[in-house]
């Protein structure tokens, strides 16, 4: 997340003191899950001094980049049958943060289901891609759309990927879409409750950001999601690169 000029300055040896320091000093959690002996785990782990006698020193979580002057667009030519276009896009929206849960719901309306715009126009109506989708990191604070497209239909496709975002921007969507967004991450979120290492996600997220949000919570906020929620959060999106 940062600059090719920041990156060149770093010496391998700054690199590898660096990395010294933070096994020397992050804090260190140990999640087990499964059936267990709580004593046995403790005791095992108490062996092991490095996990306490150590002086912590706090790490940021998010990342914050800069401020975008002018997105920057690259392309490079590889052998295949499809062209990859790949966009990053800035949304300074992080976990934790009052419009999580509708920047998480804007993605999955934007790429992130086989509901969303990207996918039902671009792909499945008008054919201009053979997969589409956004992802949403919420500690960057980043969107990132990939598609694989025939070269010679990139500038249909930017110009569709613009028109799905503008979409969203003005409200240009079905009521019964965004209900079905909402029951499917509703329907996935219980689903995780049968995975033992989606629970310990879940659980590591939460302890290491200091949020707690029950189930029953994290349904209500996610049902609660409103249409202007959603085109705030649309209007913050800034495009900060493309590759092709």
């Amino acid at each position: 997340m940062g600059s090719v000029d920041a990156l060149k300055q770093i010496t391998s040896k700054e690199l590898y003191q660096y990395y010294r320091q933070v096994l020397r000093t992050a804090e260190i959690t140990i999640l087990v899950g499964g059936k267990v002996d709580p004593e046995n785990i403790l005791d095992q782990v108490h062996q092991f001094k490095t996990f306490s006698d150590r002086s912590i020193t706090p790490y940021e979580l998010t990342v914050v980049p800069a401020a975008i002057k002018q997105p920057l667009t690259r392309s490079q030519s590889i052998e295949g049958a499809q062209s990859i276009l790949s966009l990053g896009y800035q949304l300074p929206i992080y976990f934790g943060n009052s419009d999580y849960f509708a920047a998480m719901i804007f993605n999955q309306l934007f790429g992130g289901s086989s509901l969303s715009l990207l996918f039902t126009n671009v792909r499945e109506r008008d054919s201009l891609a053979y997969d589409i989708h956004s992802n949403y990191n919420s500690l960057f604070g980043m969107v990132t759309v990939q598609a694989g497209i025939d070269f010679q239909n990139e500038a249909k496709v930017l110009t569709m990927i613009s028109d799905q975002l503008n979409k969203i921007i003005v409200g240009d969507y079905k009521d019964t879409l965004l209900t079905g967004i909402k029951q499917s991450l509703i329907n996935q979120h219980r689903s995780e409750g049968d995975h033992l290492a989606a629970l310990m996600d879940k659980q590591y997220l939460q302890q290491i950001m200091q949020i707690s949000i029950s189930d029953q919570d994290w349904e209500a906020q996610v049902e609660a999601v409103s249409r202007d929620e959603i085109q705030r959060v649309a209007k913050r999106l800034n495009c900060e690169q493309r590759f092709l």
